[in-house]
């Protein structure tokens, strides 16, 4: 079984993923993506007692951040992945009409995203993100 078969089988769970906020020019953003995407989620806070190193990242602006879970995908959602988007763990239904990150509880920011092609299949790949 291939890494991105592998993966797939493994991502049952749902989340939520709001792509990269536009300023509307009235001071608040919008999210021109809002979608359920399949996913496998770890929750890396638990562990830190266990191996505090592991779980410290460098971000895109050069800080360490304590990263909070690492989801693995082969999904894409419309318009790709990004940076700076969000996830919640969890379906669409679980939250309101017209939810947005900044009120979810849960939802955490995309620090960092690695795309990695399959061994097979260059066109292929799987996505590690970190939040």
């Amino acid at each position: 079984m291939g890494v991105i078969n592998l993966i797939k089988s493994k991502a049952t769970q749902t989340a939520v993923y709001w792509g990269t906020a536009v300023n509307d020019g009235r001071g608040k953003h919008t999210f021109s993506v809002t979608e359920e995407v399949l996913v496998r989620w770890e929750d890396l806070l638990e562990n830190l007692s266990i191996n505090t190193q592991g779980s410290v990242r460098v971000g895109k602006d050069g800080k360490e951040y304590r990263s909070r879970a690492t989801v693995l995908t082969s999904n894409v959602p419309t318009g790709g992945w990004d940076v700076d988007g969000y996830l919640y763990l969890g379906d669409l239904d679980d939250l309101d009409s017209a939810p947005i990150p900044y009120d979810t509880a849960d939802a955490y920011e995309i620090k960092e995203l690695e795309a990695l092609p399959s061994l097979n299949n260059v066109s292929e790949k799987f996505y590690v993100i970190h939040l």
